[in-house]
């Protein structure tokens, strides 16, 4: 399994296929075609990448084969 690092939320979001959608001040993606996946900027507040993480796993805008690994950020 490859470990990836991230110096920011933004960072992980974006290279997990996210799009940062200003007007609507989210990050969103469709997932597995027809799962459209939301992420209020407000849910990034008070946040380190690790505990982001988390958070994203347990609400399921994150699958455990995206390449996102706690253990391993800045």
């Amino acid at each position: 399994m490859s470990v990836w690092q991230y110096e920011s939320i933004q960072d992980l979001l974006v290279s997990c296929g996210f799009t940062i959608d200003q007007e609507q001040g989210q990050f969103s993606k469709w997932h597995t075609g027809w799962q459209f996946i939301s992420i209020p900027f407000i849910e990034l507040q008070g946040h380190t990448v690790p505990t982001f993480v988390a958070k994203a796993r347990r609400r399921g805008w994150l699958a455990e084969e995206e390449g996102a690994s706690e253990e391993s950020y800045f």
